[in-house]
């Protein structure tokens, strides 16, 4: 699936993971970024001072790694890379944590789904667990189970959740 965006460019996007101790994930994740179908103009991963070979991981992935000298945390992090996606002209910023696999046309669709809107100012799509089941995406403590995978909507704690055709995110195990 490539991008139905008519009418303008082509959206700049750039691709954002916040890591500290990830050795075990940012690999996969990477591997995962490597086989989307949409163009990412610039990955980009924040380690927080890690102290095993997390940033080297993400340098043999041939991806920009910014190497703190402390861990700035998670929101700090991610904050360091708004901050370069604007001086850098992106117009989408895709934040992930280190543990999770995308399917092929995640950014796609997410990119997608937001550009077709102007006043929408962020997408997700499904996260799912290890054992199948779809996270709570913030909206409560309580996961959706049954099936899950095959869902375009699901309710969370009674609140109903439009997928709008994005696909799965999963953590990895």
């Amino acid at each position: 699936m490539r991008m139905r965006i008519e009418g303008a460019r082509r959206p700049r996007v750039q691709v954002q993971i916040v890591t500290y101790n990830s050795a075990s994930h940012i690999g996969r994740c990477l591997q995962s970024l490597a086989k989307q179908t949409a163009v990412i103009d610039r990955v980009l991963v924040i380690d927080n001072a890690s102290t095993d070979d997390t940033a080297a991981i993400a340098r043999a992935a041939n991806v920009r790694v910014l190497q703190m000298e402390r861990n700035v945390g998670y929101a700090g992090g991610h904050n360091q890379g708004f901050r370069m996606a604007i001086e850098f002209g992106m117009d989408v910023v895709v934040t992930l944590n280190p543990d999770v696999e995308l399917d092929p046309q995640y950014i796609d669709a997410a990119v997608e789904t937001l550009w077709e809107k102007p006043n929408r100012g962020a997408v997700t799509g499904r996260l799912i667990r290890p054992n199948g089941c779809i996270d709570g995406v913030g909206l409560g403590s309580e996961t959706f189970c049954s099936n899950a995978k095959d869902r375009e909507i699901a309710y969370v704690k009674g609140m109903h959740i439009q997928w709008d055709g994005i696909s799965s995110a999963r953590f990895a195990s």
